[in-house]
């Protein structure tokens, strides 16, 4: 396990993403911050098994999409997701320091959900069944894909 990638989540997003304004223009995309916000805490939420998804990809796929996640490759701006809108839902939440917190408790879950189960895995959609170290990935490489989004230096 990356103890870098476990501070991030664990301190380090929320806290850059508290640096945004409802005002932060996007540099890529359609959503707005809070948009963004309400995706990643509902997006992450994948990972502790509280929304699931059925697998979107085909099972031929599966290790090549891997082998993406694992790897130094960050998501391209843009990156089309077939389980959500080209145009994004409005917003829930009114503020960015309420969108942080969701995000938080979204990771927060996150880390309960494998305290001692590191090896049992939660489904994917696109990327299939990943463990603990690899959602670990998957969530942060998100999270930072977003913070390029909106201009926050990483």
């Amino acid at each position: 396990m990356s103890t870098e990638l476990k501070r991030f989540l664990e301190i380090e997003a929320a806290i850059a993403l508290r640096k945004l304004t409802p005002q932060t223009n996007s540099i890529f995309g359609k959503m707005n911050v809070l948009q963004m916000l309400e995706h990643l805490a509902e997006w992450i939420s994948i990972s502790s098994g509280e929304l699931r998804y059925s697998l979107q990809t085909p099972a031929s796929d599966l290790d090549k999409l891997k082998a993406f996640l694992m790897s130094e490759k960050e998501f391209r701006p843009n990156t089309p997701n077939s389980l959500i809108s080209d145009i994004p839902k409005d917003a829930t939440i009114v503020s960015v320091e309420e969108g942080a917190e969701m995000v938080q408790l979204s990771i927060d879950k996150f880390f309960a959900r494998f305290a001692g189960r590191e090896n049992e895995t939660e489904l994917h959609p696109f990327f299939g069944p990943l463990n603990f170290d690899e959602w670990l990935v998957l969530n942060a490489k998100h999270i930072r894909h977003h913070m390029r989004q909106f201009g926050i230096e990483i």
